[in-house]
């Protein structure tokens, strides 16, 4: 997106200013460029990511296992068939939620993610509580 807003289209401007380009041609091929920009987005969204997700998914017998949650005053800990996770509060690279999920990420690669579904609200609300007590005051701000 960078490249495109900061390169593609000034380039197209500047050859519209110098005449190289016409009023009709430079709008043309800002447009095509556009909508070339879109289709790549389109095509890695909808067809790319997903296809990588589920082999990712296949792959990872983990992320298959029913995970057990327990929570106290000084960390979180995930238990699964294959191993047992325990993460500190104060260790947490950062966090977020939205309607239906709750992620606590160890680091800014990877995400516990929980379900709302799946447990109650006060869970939620003490995992929120101890991240803020923690220092990670808001969603999704990076632990310094």
């Amino acid at each position: 997106m960078a490249i495109f807003v900061g390169v593609v289209l000034p380039g197209i401007g500047v050859l519209r200013l110098t005449g190289v380009l016409s009023g009709p041609v430079a709008l043309g091929a800002a447009g095509g460029a556009v909508a070339g920009w879109l289709l790549i987005w389109a095509l890695w969204h909808f067809v790319t990511m997903p296809y990588h997700v589920r082999k990712v998914y296949r792959e990872s017998a983990a992320l298959r296992e029913r995970t057990t949650i327990a929570c106290d005053d000084e960390a979180i800990t995930f238990t699964q068939e294959s191993g047992n996770w325990r993460l500190k509060w104060c260790e947490a690279a950062r966090w977020d939620e939205a309607e239906t999920i709750f992620a606590v990420f160890p680091n800014r690669a990877m995400a516990h993610i929980l379900p709302k579904r799946d447990l109650s609200s006060e869970i939620i609300d003490f995992v929120r509580e101890r991240l803020i007590v923690s220092g990670l005051t808001q969603p999704w701000k990076l632990r310094k």
